[in-house]
């Protein structure tokens, strides 16, 4: 029988899969186990046959976990108050690196002015799409997110109030959004 090309190369990835599952059990098995052993050859005879082996370290619990991080952060306060640095001078190494974020986003994060209606209606713009328009005075209708509205209809708080050729104009209680057509 004759194997295509398909076949081969199945049984190839098949075979690699193999070999590595038996060299998993047989090699790295063996590698986890060296401290055991270290430990079994250190317990003298007499001392072996009255004890039984004790059962190997269990992961902690949750609980314990929540502990060990109480300690942590009780340890490194201690070490902050031994060293009399100021916390709150200490950069937050965990925050996300100002040149990530967009033009728009390092605007808005300089100025820290915007209010949460433009921050509603910037992330209104972020999320819709504006992909068809339909002018016919009052009948006007367009669909946004493949979701068909016309004037008057509201759409995550912010209803549509009219329809040009190339755009729509949303506005919610304090705020105007323009969604215009994808060229």
């Amino acid at each position: 029988m004759k194997l295509n090309k398909q076949q081969k190369i199945t049984g190839l990835v098949l075979a690699m899969a193999l070999i590595a599952l038996a060299m998993d059990k047989l090699l790295l098995n063996n590698l986890g186990s060296g401290s055991t052993l270290a430990q079994a050859a250190s317990i003298n005879t007499t001392q072996a046959a009255e004890t039984p082996p004790q059962p190997p370290a269990v992961e902690p619990d949750q609980d314990n976990l929540a502990q060990s991080w109480v300690g942590l952060a009780d340890q490194l306060q201690a070490v902050a108050e031994q060293q009399q640095l100021e916390l709150s001078e200490v950069p937050d190494v965990f925050a996300t690196p100002y040149d990530w974020f967009d033009n728009a986003n390092q605007q808005w994060m300089t100025a820290k002015t915007g209010t949460s209606e433009q921050l509603k209606a910037d992330n209104f713009k972020k999320n819709h799409v504006l992909k068809i328009v339909f002018v016919s005075g009052d009948q006007s209708a367009a669909f946004i997110n493949d979701l068909p509205l016309r004037i008057g209809d509201v759409i995550d708080g912010f209803e549509l109030v009219s329809v040009a050729n190339q755009s729509v104009i949303l506005q919610s209680k304090e705020t105007r959004v323009k969604l215009e057509l994808l060229k």
